[in-house]
């Protein structure tokens, strides 16, 4: 291994089980908060794929200390980008293509910062079409079945969701 690289603490459980650390430990170190949740909700995860993503989500986060981190890999690729996003000591990090760190001194700070977070990042959901499952059964090839959830095909045939 060499400097610099990610390396997984190993410990062993009175069980002889070897536990591991996650790879995103790092992440969680740097942050000078006591309290640190990192989630993968649906606002985040949306808004952090999402071209133009980041403008959008500066609009709606206006006021809180967020920052925006570019993608990178999890473990220290990540971390780093992390670090270099620290000089203001945002709470929320919105991780491109990856979600949600929202950090605090106490639990209670965190929940409703996150809670605050996630309202401002949440989308009014649009209203399924029905879906002609017929139709579809007739340019579907045999090889292929249609999925049991209507929810499915109507995500994968809607232009606005195929966009």
């Amino acid at each position: 291994m060499t400097v610099g690289e990610d390396r997984k603490a190993e410990w062993t459980a009175p069980s002889g089980k070897v536990l591991r650390s996650s790879i995103e430990t790092s992440l969680h170190a740097v942050l000078p908060e006591r309290w640190v949740f990192h989630l993968h909700t649906v606002s985040s995860m949306l808004w952090s794929a999402m071209e133009g993503g980041q403008a959008g989500v500066a609009e709606r986060l206006e006021g809180l200390p967020w920052e925006w981190v570019r993608y990178d890999r999890p473990g220290l690729p990540l971390t780093r980008a992390i670090v270099e996003r620290l000089g203001s000591r945002p709470q929320v990090l919105l991780l491109a293509n990856h979600g949600l760190v929202v950090s605090g001194d106490s639990c209670a700070e965190v929940n409703e910062l996150l809670l605050e977070t996630e309202q401002r990042l949440s989308l009014e959901a649009r209203q399924m079409q029905s879906v002609d499952k017929e139709g579809l059964r007739a340019v579907v090839p045999e090889r292929y079945h249609l999925a049991r959830y209507a929810d499915a095909h109507w995500c994968a045939i809607d232009p606005a969701s195929f966009e």
